[in-house]
């Protein structure tokens, strides 16, 4: 989990710090970052699927998927592959 900073949306360079802190004792293909959208925008969601991404993780979750706003949902289906 990369959420609950307190600052919306959350801090690139702190959901960046968990993702490495995490990967010191879990293998990266055996993480998902889970992304609040109520937190969040399109742009500031694309920028998390990009650390998920780079680090190799084996994918996102986002809680509050009702909250996902349309302009969201078309950010991600330019990015990832979605499993319901």
């Amino acid at each position: 989990m990369a959420y609950d900073y307190g600052s919306t949306p959350e801090p690139v360079s702190l959901v960046t710090q968990a993702v490495e802190i995490a990967r010191v004792n879990v293998p990266s293909e055996k993480l998902v970052l889970g992304i609040s959208a109520p937190t969040e925008t399109a742009e500031s969601i694309l920028t998390k699927v990009g650390i998920a991404k780079r680090y190799g993780l084996d994918g996102i979750a986002i809680w509050r998927l009702g909250l996902v706003t349309s302009e969201m949902w078309s950010v991600l289906r330019t990015t990832v592959e979605i499993n319901r």
